[in-house]
């Protein structure tokens, strides 16, 4: 799922090679390191948020317990998030 992106058909900048139910790994190997991670952790899964600066993007990522963390939604950003 992508949020505010100009049309369905059109990723963020950015964001054209990410796709959701990417591991974590395969987002960093793209998009190098986040400018930060924020997490939350739930019972038996951790809820990740990267924040990426250039491209201004806000990924998560459910990560259940014993298995690898996946790309669950992609967040172009604004000026004023």
């Amino acid at each position: 799922m992508i949020d505010r992106a100009p049309s369905a058909a059109q990723p963020p900048a950015g964001a054209e090679s990410i796709r959701l139910g990417m591991t974590t790994q395969q987002v960093h190997a793209l998009l190098g390191p986040p400018t930060s991670i924020s997490r939350r952790i739930i019972l038996y899964r951790t809820h990740e948020q990267w924040h990426y600066a250039k491209p201004r993007l806000r990924l998560s990522f459910d990560h259940p317990r014993g298995m690898p963390a996946v790309l669950v939604r992609i967040s172009a950003l604004d000026r004023n998030d």
